[in-house]
């Protein structure tokens, strides 16, 4: 059971009230520091069941306290999030033909995180299109978004957002975590006010930092002949 800025009064009534004195108010904790090392790695790996072939480019990103973890995420939002319209989807996808599911991804850790970019395509198709994932970062580091681009995606994004509460089952989980790690839950109104804060040197500054292809390692899965 989770209560979020509730207090035991208004257990009155419901149908935890029988088990209130065993619930436990557990204080925010301090996760413990940990050693990491990553370098860059190569691989490719083949199997004769499938016939796609597939390839996962990820590399270092910021911790789940970095106060650039706002920007980031709007950016891969619009870059390769779970959007139709995302750049990825229309550069590779749309325009080329050679993937029907490519996306990228961030994930934040206490220490440390994760930004990756997937692509499934035919095997003869698959080395053409991590050439244009790359060709599209290249793209977020060297060329500004327009006002009204980035607008738009601010603007997506935060629907997405709102819409994403409807899932009380993934709010829950999302509060709860923050408050077993920070102590507090932050509102959807203060995840929205971080994304209207993103400019468009923020989009750049991000992208340049994490985003040149030397700083990715690359797997690559395909079915062999």
């Amino acid at each position: 059971v989770l209560l979020i800025n509730g207090s035991r009064e208004n257990l009155q009534g419901t149908i935890v009230q029988k088990y209130d004195q065993t619930i436990p108010i557990l204080p925010a904790r301090s996760i413990p520091a940990t050693i990491a090392f990553y370098r860059q790695l190569g691989f490719e790996g083949g199997a004769h069941d499938f016939n796609q072939a597939y390839a996962i480019l990820g590399g270092l990103a910021y911790e789940i306290d970095h106060p650039n973890r706002w920007k980031l995420l709007l950016v891969n939002n619009f870059f390769g999030g779970p959007v139709l319209n995302s750049r990825l989807n229309l550069a590779i996808r749309e325009k080329y033909g050679y993937t029907y599911n490519v996306e990228s991804g961030y994930s934040a850790f206490a220490e440390t995180g994760l930004f990756h970019c997937f692509v499934g395509s035919e095997p003869k198709y698959i080395e053409r299109s991590v050439e244009l994932i790359f060709k599209e970062l290249k793209k977020l580091r060297t060329q500004s978004l327009g006002s009204l681009q980035l607008s738009r995606a601010k603007n997506q994004y935060a629907g997405q957002l709102i819409l994403s509460n409807e899932n009380r089952s993934g709010l829950m989980m999302h509060l709860g975590q923050s408050v077993l790690r920070k102590g507090k839950a932050n509102s959807i109104e203060h995840a929205i006010e971080s994304i209207r804060k993103v400019t468009v040197s923020d989009v750049l500054e991000v992208a340049n930092e994490l985003m040149a292809e030397d700083n990715f390692s690359r797997l690559y899965y395909v079915p062999q002949d």
